[in-house]
């Protein structure tokens, strides 16, 4: 019998987001027994390739004119335009800010400027959450709405920026030490470039990003962002759309899954950025969580005797090493459960070798038994109508 056919259709990038979740969807599907192709889906798609399901990101209307138009069932993965009729899986944007804000403050930024895309609901609805945030905890904030395509790759290098004046402006107004929050990655590494040679980061400012791309890690100064949950997110929506094939009724609220965590770079942790070894080990702790990573090899991979990188990572980060990859684990373990991943396959995913192991560190930390805490948050996702 033949597999069916899913067709994966996101924005033609070589690289960001794009074209991370069109790989964690192809092996999720594949491992749910999917026959897959990924296809680049211009802002005004013409040829769709022919599919029993398809995952997609809806990024612009014009998109979701023609997708509205296909035959076959559809599952979203893109927050730009909520209303749209597809069942949906995302991340919730407000967690995704109020994680920015939280990290922020616990830097000590008492003021903070975040820069927004009018144009895209989730970024709104991201920026919300960080002001809200702010607000809360008696820290000021100032929102800056810019140009949707401002400093985009598909503007070119030489397309005019008109946003630039505005943005070094409300940067270069910023008390010393206070935050920025960028919606986007590359608004991230802009606002970098910028201000550079008149506002230092991280000892003047401190830069935070609402997406994880490999290019923030590679900057001038790594830039510290909210990590997405792009396996578990992948996972729900093949199984969203296995379900959309076998004609159950679409779901009437959107899958919001958490965000998984702050990964903290030098743009918000002045101690990283003078100690690059450090920055790269916790790095390489994140990468890959499924993979049990020892202290000697971490140690050797950043080039510090074991002992040494021992105490300069407390020194610097607070806590044990192994207590900091226990804290990602958790986080990443939580992110799977509430994307409705078995407990096994949660426990290989997350580098725990036995499952009771997995079970009884989860408790001790999170205060319930894996499927006891689903049972208790799994109502807390976030929600459209």
């Amino acid at each position: 019998m033949p597999r069916p056919r899913l067709a994966v259709l996101v924005a033609p990038v070589p690289c960001g987001w794009p074209a991370r979740i069109a790989a964690a969807i192809r092996s999720a599907a594949h491992a749910a027994g999917f026959a897959v192709e990924v296809m680049g889906l211009s802002e005004n798609p013409v040829i769709i390739p022919s599919a029993d399901v398809v995952i997609a990101q809806v990024y612009t209307r014009a998109i979701a004119n023609v997708l509205a138009r296909l035959k076959v069932p559809l599952v979203n993965i893109d927050g730009a335009f909520p209303s749209l009729p597809f069942p949906r899986v995302g991340t919730d944007p407000e967690a995704i800010g109020r994680l920015a804000a939280e990290h922020l403050l616990e830097q000590g930024c008492r003021d903070s400027l975040a820069l927004l895309n009018p144009d895209r609901a989730n970024s709104r609805d991201v920026v919300a959450g960080f002001v809200h945030t702010m607000a809360a905890a008696g820290a000021g904030c100032r929102v800056l709405p810019c140009d949707p395509l401002w400093r985009s790759p598909a503007r070119g290098s030489d397309a005019p920026r008109r946003d630039d004046r505005r943005v070094r402006a409300a940067v270069a107004a910023l008390p010393l030490g206070a935050g920025v929050f960028a919606w986007s990655d590359s608004a991230a590494l802009a606002v970098l470039d910028l201000i550079a040679g008149t506002r230092a980061v991280p000892g003047d400012l401190r830069l935070i990003a609402g997406g994880d791309d490999e290019a923030l890690a590679l900057a001038a100064v790594p830039i510290s962002a909210v990590r997405m949950p792009d396996e578990a997110l992948a996972e729900a929506a093949v199984r969203l759309a296995g379900r959309a094939l076998a004609g159950e009724p679409r779901p009437v609220r959107a899958l919001l899954l958490r965000p998984f965590a702050v990964v903290a770079r030098a743009s918000t942790v002045p101690a990283l950025a003078g100690d690059p070894a450090i920055a790269a080990a916790q790095a390489m702790l994140a990468r890959d969580l499924s993979v049990p990573l020892g202290i000697a090899h971490l140690a050797a991979a950043v080039g510090l005797p074991r002992r040494t990188l021992e105490r300069r990572y407390r020194a610097v980060l607070g806590c044990a090493i192994h207590a900091d990859l226990t804290r990602l684990r958790l986080l990443r373990a939580r992110e799977l459960l509430l994307a409705g991943t078995p407990v096994a396959a949660v426990a290989a995913a997350c580098g725990f070798a036995r499952v009771d192991t997995f079970a009884r560190t989860f408790r001790q930390v999170c205060g319930a038994p894996p499927s006891r805490w689903v049972g208790r948050h799994s109502d807390r996702v976030g929600n459209q109508g």
